[in-house]
């Protein structure tokens, strides 16, 4: 590599060929130019030295340190060329010859690079450009399941008549229209659920949701996402791991805890369950073919008039929770929904019940691995008394409770 430079005291120009790489050697320039500045006794004055081709060095006024700044005349010289080119020196080391120096790898170079790497940008270790996140900017705003606004004044009104007409029922189960034993193992409560239990399970839902740990949509780690709202109680369930967890990945909280009055109602659920049961089989014991349980997990998924869930399994429980066979009890409020359920993952093989809002569907012992999903919902078909007092979104609200 040939590099001009100035010898001082000689006042004359040499030529001189050297193995040390441009960058060392101008480093060795602008110490130099500070040597004679101290020797010439810190004058303040700038000097000015022209070379070759117009070029030239100029000294600022403070000598504590030297900038790379400050050597916007050096010359950098082509390997193939002995052709001088002038500029900025800082500018063209990092723009080209910084490029270069990394895809060779050489270690003179990374070294060198490094120190050349402005103080204000700073590289993580994955090589990419750090910048410091925004306070309160790290957590997306939960899910709210209910819409604004206010309560229409005839609400109260309807409100008290449906009370009324289930009052005079003296069973909340159906006789007809899918309800009953599905298949071993296999209930459905048909509108089982009181409609003011169904308003206050809304609202203590909506009130869970947008608290810590609250709705959120699940997705995997490609991108895709589940189209549905989900919130956990008691554990919180990835979809990705297909595991249980101790916090939510939404906003890193603890799940909340499952209420009380949802237990009660899960082992209520499960004996009247079993009530049928009884009536249509001769076991002795009813729970060989639907265990009881005590429910610890509850996942609350809100499907909008477009959600959908394909057919899957549960099995992500502890393997004593499976083995037993230990049911899946399912809440369902607000708009009805296709439901689908088979031994197989064949939408074409698979049964179809629909689930109105009050149902109530559990499933355990030889039933507990059975595939089910969700194929569509219902659009404006939830009770309109149930909408107008908690101002629930169109779409579907379900309640599934299993123990781990």
């Amino acid at each position: 590599m040939v590099f001009m430079y100035r010898l001082v005291k000689a006042k004359t120009f040499r030529l001189v060929t050297s193995p040390v790489p441009v960058p060392y050697i101008s480093r060795q320039i602008c110490s130099g130019l500070l040597s004679i500045r101290k020797m010439n006794g810190g004058k303040d004055s700038a000097s000015e030295d022209s070379i070759s081709g117009g070029a030239a060095i100029k000294l600022r006024p403070s000598p504590d340190c030297i900038d790379r700044r400050e050597c916007r005349g050096a010359v950098e010289t082509s390997s193939n060329s002995l052709g001088v080119r002038h500029g900025s020196f800082g500018k063209r080391r990092s723009m080209i010859d910084l490029r270069s120096e990394q895809r060779s790898g050489d270690g003179n170079s990374s070294k060198f690079r490094n120190k050349n790497i402005p103080a204000r940008v700073k590289r993580s270790k994955s090589g990419q450009s750090y910048r410091k996140p925004d306070e309160g900017a790290n957590h997306v705003a939960p899910f709210d399941i209910c819409l604004s606004g206010s309560r229409d004044s005839t609400v109260l009104k309807s409100l008290q008549e449906m009370e009324e007409n289930q009052e005079n029922v003296e069973h909340p189960i159906e006789e007809s229209g899918g309800q009953g034993v599905l298949r071993p193992g296999m209930v459905l409560l048909k509108r089982y659920i009181s409609l003011g239990d169904q308003i206050e399970m809304v609202k203590t839902c909506r009130e869970i949701g947008l608290g810590p740990g609250g709705f959120y949509r699940p997705g995997y780690k490609n991108g895709a996402k589940l189209r549905l709202q989900m919130m956990c109680l008691g554990l919180n369930w990835d979809p990705e791991t297909r595991k249980y967890e101790d916090q939510s990945p939404a906003d890193g909280c603890k799940p909340p805890c499952i209420p009380r009055k949802f237990n009660q109602l899960v082992e209520t659920a499960i004996q009247d369950a079993h009530g049928l049961l009884g009536k249509d089989c001769t076991l002795s014991n009813v729970e060989d073919m639907l265990p009881a349980m005590s429910p610890d997990i509850c996942i609350v998924n809100f499907y909008t008039t477009t959600g959908r869930l394909g057919l899957h399994q549960d099995r992500d429980e502890s393997s004593e929770s499976l083995d037993k066979g230990l049911p899946v009890v399912s809440f369902s409020v607000g708009d009805s929904a296709e439901f689908l359920y088979g031994d197989q993952r064949d939408v074409n093989k698979a049964d179809k019940v629909v689930l109105e809002s009050g149902d109530v569907l559990i499933f355990g012992g030889k039933s507990r691995h059975i595939f089910h999903g969700v194929t569509s919902v219902i659009p404006d078909s939830a009770p309109k008394a149930l909408i107008e007092e908690t101002r629930l979104r169109p779409g579907r609200l379900n309640l599934t409770f299993r123990q781990y």
